[in-house]
């Protein structure tokens, strides 16, 4: 018997989002669930992604795709931010039908563990790390009709208790088959951030997973410390098969660090040179790791962009949240993009809980005299499985689940302000931030020198009325 299995992307909010900032930001084809479809692909399985994120749909939206569907799983890959929303939708799936069976992953689920079971008791399934092989493991034991508690990698209830069982060997990269691509709306429907692309259509792809670094506001260091690579040769055999298939003129590598690997990724520069692939692209990098050499290397092989984590311009927090970089080095990461021909983007910020006005005002002057070509501020988040999140537990900011308690939008609004630092004067220095970075004449002097056509003259006014709607 053929098990239906419908993979949903849940929007932050069901009821939408109505903010200028969130029209600043990615909104991502969910490479998790096409991974996932892929692996299935040739069990006896009938498969569909809904984006319900893309769509921005509302729960009964997605009520009507349920039901016409008649799924017999549900899986979803969920943030924090859209942790919330999931838990709505588990719960319209089980009155639908109480016999479908609704597994949960994604990197909310690495970073909490057994919380989603606890707060969500009409999620059955959580798959808390590298989802592939144990999704097809379950979805095989489920055709034969044997108990799921057989299944390994997962995190399930049984008998009232919650039971997590063997851990699920991990694949090397190269194993994994490419997404399910066709199984997605439209890749044009996906759109990179105003400051990240040039072309369209767009796509992300995933050339590594993990991170070695150890900064505390991030999770990635302590589920994923290891860093696993895929060949230059799988790489670049996707990336043409999404440029000569799909049509796809721009890449961003999702990588935490792209660059990390200095030997890797001259490889896939290489092999994308051989290949002679009319593309752009850009990446994640580090302040200590670019040179001359590398950023020549990016260039040549059609990249035109890279984004670092700057996150402060404080010396003082930049150790406090140990990011193991200097501001020099930021100094120096611009130079020689700017030198290669490379546009640098950073991310900023503002409102970590040991932070002081002192601080904020640094971060904000910082960005604007370093070089950087373009900014993204956010609000402090704390995530769960970070450093910052048990330090806000300490504090007595939340208790136990205080995720469940964040805006529907990890973009717009304070979780953690420092101390005798109001939400609404977080906010004004939010909106002062982004104001006082780009609207300075010589930087758009610098954007109206670099327009290439029509395309980058939408993507800057796009980004100039959201920003006027600060």
């Amino acid at each position: 018997m053929t098990l239906e299995i419908l993979l949903i992307h849940p929007p932050i909010s069901l009821e939408g989002v109505d903010s200028s900032i969130e029209k600043l930001h990615n909104v991502n084809a969910p490479l998790g669930l096409a991974y996932l479809a892929a692996m299935v692909k040739g069990l006896d399985v009938k498969v569909k992604i809904l984006d319900a994120h893309l769509y921005q749909m509302s729960l009964a939206q997605i009520e009507r795709g349920v039901k016409k569907f008649k799924p017999g799983l549900v899986g979803m890959g969920i943030t924090t931010a859209s942790a919330m929303s999931a838990g709505r939708i588990a719960d319209m799936v089980k009155k639908n039908n109480k016999k479908t069976l609704v597994v949960v992953g994604g990197p909310h689920v690495i970073a909490t563990g057994t919380e989603v079971l606890e707060v969500f008791k009409s999620v059955d399934v959580l798959i808390a790390g590298d989802a592939e092989e144990a999704f097809k493991e379950l979805v095989e034991t489920l055709l034969a009709k044997k108990s799921i508690s057989k299944s390994r990698g997962i995190i399930l209830r049984q008998k009232g208790k919650i039971v997590k069982t063997p851990e699920m060997p991990l694949l090397p990269l190269d194993e994994i088959p490419f997404p399910a691509w066709d199984l997605l709306p439209p890749l044009d429907g996906y759109s990179f951030q105003p400051a990240n692309y040039r072309k369209k259509p767009q796509s992300f792809i995933v050339a590594s997973r993990g991170c070695p670094y150890r900064c505390t506001f991030c999770h990635v260091s302590r589920f994923r410390h290891k860093i696993r690579f895929r060949s230059p040769e799988n790489v670049v055999k996707e990336i043409e098969i999404l440029h000569k298939k799909y049509g796809i003129n721009e890449f961003r590598f999702a990588d935490e660090i792209f660059t990390i690997n200095k030997k890797w990724c001259f490889e896939i520069c290489d092999r994308i040179i051989e290949k002679k692939l009319d593309i752009s692209w850009s990446c994640d990098a580090r302040a200590d790791h670019m040179t001359r050499e590398l950023a020549k290397k990016l260039k040549q092989a059609g990249c035109w962009s890279i984004s670092i984590g700057v996150e402060s311009g404080s010396s003082r927090i930049l150790k406090r949240i140990k990011k193991d970089i200097t501001l020099q080095q930021v100094r120096d990461t611009v130079k020689y993009a700017h030198e290669a021909g490379l546009l640098v983007r950073s991310f900023f910020m503002l409102g970590f809980p040991f932070e002081t006005r002192s601080d904020i005002e640094k971060t904000i002057a910082f960005a604007k005299s370093s070089g950087i070509d373009f900014c993204q501020f956010t609000y402090v988040i704390p995530f769960p499985g970070t450093e910052i999140y048990d330090i806000c537990q300490q504090r007595g900011i939340f208790g136990k689940y205080g995720w469940t308690t964040y805006n529907a939008s990890e973009y717009t609004a304070p979780v953690c302000p420092p101390k005798g630092v109001s939400d609404e004067e977080m906010k004004r220095y939010f909106k002062r931030a982004y104001r006082e970075f780009y609207l300075r004449p010589r930087l758009w002097l610098s954007y109206l020198l670099s327009v290439r056509g029509l395309t980058d003259v939408k993507r800057y006014i796009r980004g100039f009325k959201a920003l006027l709607e600060q």
